[in-house]
């Protein structure tokens, strides 16, 4: 179907909605599948009963049956203060929907044990409910495009994905995420140094669009890359002009790019965003699941709140990619045939602790438990790793393997694309 939604799209378009959004998502959606219309029964602030209550509260047809939309993290907490505030102000719920934008593990033995708790059927709608049902029909799917499409546009940029954080080495990391996703995923008998080079294109074309009559020449192109990664000069010179040409033959698939002969200008058809679009939520919601798992494990070996495994889970982080950015150094300085002393402490995973927990907003006193919790966290993601942890750290190390080595001498780009043809003629690969 031509507007199906797809999964990834969708769960990355809950994690960035604000809290306005995901009410007005999720009233047209549960409208449709519920077959009920919502009165707003908070947010109206003039002095009586209904505008006291919370601005996501809604009643239906049945004065005993309320919903709630929310993104708050703490639904044991926001389900009971729901409840109590009702029956504050004389209202006597039966049932409470809670809808929410996050995934709540052991969801039905949740709803059981606060129904009973509570004395009122609470039935919870969480992001794999959303997942589940929202391509059941026109409508659920229209919900989708009227209120969350926007929050995933920005992925249609080349080198988009927020997957990779900050770097101290290099001002926008986030094209050698999608780069290294490229090498990755190239078909069939393309060079290496033609992968890198298509994707350079893509980049450099990020920002035209025919309907804006914005477009570049071939020496736009070439000018604008070369200004952004100056190393690529080495090889692009020789292969820009047969790479545009492969591309706008439509060779590459899903890579086409539009050849507007008479002007000899290019630019990115919208298909081709739709492509990349695609491909980015699969990095960027790597990340998000990872985060995710690190939260879950704070809270299971710490029971600690959902706020503090955040942070937890931010810095863990950030303090992996510190760990690899220092390894991608240690090759760049190999690569680049320096005199070969380099200094141990960078390969001591506390110092990059250190580095993190002392330029973040922690106080002093709370650094020594943040350092305990994060270390625990540490030795189980690299030595007890599940899946998706081992997948978030190859694309972390593949991303700065190449990153730096591209950086420290491009030439090995050369070696490579050599070894991979010898190979292919051999019939070894």
């Amino acid at each position: 179907m031509d507007n199906y939604v797809s999964n990834d799209l969708f769960e990355v378009a809950l994690s960035k909605v604000s809290g306005f959004e995901f009410e007005n998502f999720a009233c047209a959606f549960m409208a449709v599948l519920d077959g009920r219309s919502f009165i707003p029964m908070g947010g109206v602030h003039d002095g009586g009963a209904d505008g006291a209550l919370d601005k996501e509260m809604y009643q239906t047809e049945s004065t005993n049956i309320f919903y709630q939309m929310t993104i708050q993290a703490d639904y044991k907490a926001k389900i009971k203060q729901t409840v109590k505030r009702l029956r504050e102000f004389s209202r006597n719920p039966r049932v409470i929907y809670y809808v929410t934008s996050k995934t709540i593990p052991h969801l039905d033995k949740e709803e059981d044990i606060l129904s009973e708790e509570l004395g009122v059927l609470v039935r919870i709608r969480d992001a794999k409910y959303l997942y589940f049902h929202i391509n059941d029909n026109q409508a659920t799917k229209s919900s989708y495009y009227q209120h969350l499409a926007s929050k995933t546009e920005y992925l249609s940029r080349v080198g988009a994905s927020t997957s990779l954080g900050v770097s101290d080495f290099v001002k926008d990391p986030s094209i050698f995420v999608f780069l290294q996703h490229e090498i990755s995923n190239r078909k069939g008998n393309i060079k290496l140094i033609h992968s890198i080079t298509d994707t350079l294109i893509l980049w450099a074309l990020r920002d035209t669009d025919p309907d804006k009559g914005i477009f570049m020449t071939k020496d736009e192109i070439r000018d604008g890359i070369i200004e952004k990664f100056p190393w690529s000069s080495y090889f692009l010179n020789g292969n820009l002009s047969s790479r545009l040409d492969a591309l706008k033959s439509k060779s590459v698939a899903n890579r086409e790019i539009r050849w507007y002969k008479n002007d000899k200008k290019y630019c990115l058809p919208f298909q081709t965003r739709e492509s990349i679009k695609l491909e980015n939520s699969a990095d960027e919601l790597l990340a998000l699941n990872f985060l995710r798992e690190i939260q879950d494990q704070c809270s299971t070996m710490f029971s600690l709140g959902h706020k503090r495994c955040q942070i937890i889970a931010d810095l863990t982080k950030n303090i992996i990619q510190r760990v690899f950015e220092r390894q991608g150094l240690m090759l760049a300085s190999f690569i680049s045939d320096s005199d070969g002393s380099i200094n141990e402490k960078e390969l001591v995973i506390s110092d990059c602790i250190e580095d993190i927990l002392n330029s973040s907003s922690i106080k002093p006193n709370d650094i020594p438990d943040y350092r305990n919790y994060i270390e625990k966290i540490l030795n189980s993601v690299f030595y007890h790793s599940t899946e998706i942890q081992r997948q978030y750290l190859l694309q972390l190390s593949k991303t700065f393997v190449l990153l730096f080595t591209l950086k420290a001498d491009p030439r090995i780009v050369d070696y490579f694309s050599s070894m991979w043809a010898l190979l292919n003629k051999s019939n070894f690969c």
